[in-house]
């Protein structure tokens, strides 16, 4: 029987509820969603010995703080946002067994960006086309199709607390503080820009946008130059790397548009991407 799980003290930046998004609805023109940070979201249900496709919290730069109703065994992995379970420091990439009463408060980012806990339970979520990612400008998924708000209350059935606890080996734990690269797939226009722009492209070192979110990353740097107009919408691939006219690259990831006319050089890859959002 369903019960309460966990409420609510703190909202933080952003909380939300994804899985692996919506992969067969882009002709219903409703975007994918689901994990901005692949691994380590399949990393938490790994160390739950639970089906990759289950749903956790994406918390998104932290100030994040739950009271646990029923106990359980959890997970943490991806962004270390200063967890701290009952006033202790807790280290992410591991499971904890947490007790009713318990208080789990994340901080602010030590290194990463978006951190991922994953529940021994079964959650009461809103699903839509086979998903229950959160996408919060189409009002879908999740909890009410929004992000996490103080005094909500998150039900489910809870699998008990098992006698052991798992972490993720070391030599798998990515190093969200070193030097980012991202891997281009050419495609879409890529033969159509001018040879010195793919150069420009490849060579620059470009800033992250403070604008970026779930939907798009801006690139702010040495623009590409192109004079490419007049293109027909076509349907935009994870990670399409589109240069407007400006010359500014913007990177679409989880919560992209469905379609769009801007010329693209091609894609990053999901492992890239998965980076870049950290």
């Amino acid at each position: 029987m369903s019960q309460a799980l966990f409420t609510v003290v703190q909202a933080g930046v952003q909380a939300s509820w994804q899985d692996q998004g919506r992969h067969r609805s882009f002709h219903h023109g409703v975007t994918e969603g689901g994990f901005m940070d692949l691994g380590a979201a399949r990393w938490a249900n790994r160390l739950l010995d639970q089906d990759s496709k289950q749903p956790l919290l994406e918390i998104t730069v932290g100030l994040f703080e739950i009271v646990f109703e029923t106990g359980c065994q959890i997970a943490l992995t991806g962004a270390d946002l200063g967890a701290r379970l009952n006033g202790h420091n807790i280290a992410p990439w591991q499971s904890f067994p947490v007790r009713v009463g318990d208080h789990l408060k994340f901080e602010m980012p030590v290194a990463g960006l978006r951190a991922y806990l994953a529940f021994a339970a079964q959650i009461d979520l809103d699903g839509h086309f086979d998903s229950v990612s959160t996408v919060l400008r189409e009002n879908l998924g999740g909890f009410a199709g929004s992000a996490l708000k103080v005094g909500d209350i998150c039900c489910g059935i809870a699998e008990g607390i098992p006698a052991y606890n798992r972490r993720v080996p070391q030599q798998y734990i990515p190093d969200y503080t070193a030097p980012l690269t991202l891997e281009l797939i050419p495609a879409y226009q890529f033969e159509r820009f001018p040879e010195n722009a793919i150069k420009t492209l490849l060579n620059t070192e470009y800033q992250i946008n403070s604008s970026s979110n779930r939907m798009a990353y801006p690139l702010t740097g040495e623009p590409v130059g192109h004079q490419l107009e007049g293109l027909l919408s076509e349907g935009i691939a994870y990670g399409a790397v589109q240069v407007p006219l400006d010359g500014q690259p913007v990177i679409l990831l989880n919560d992209r548009q469905t379609m769009g006319g801007y010329p693209k050089v091609g894609c990053i890859s999901r492992l890239s991407g998965s980076a870049l959002a950290q």
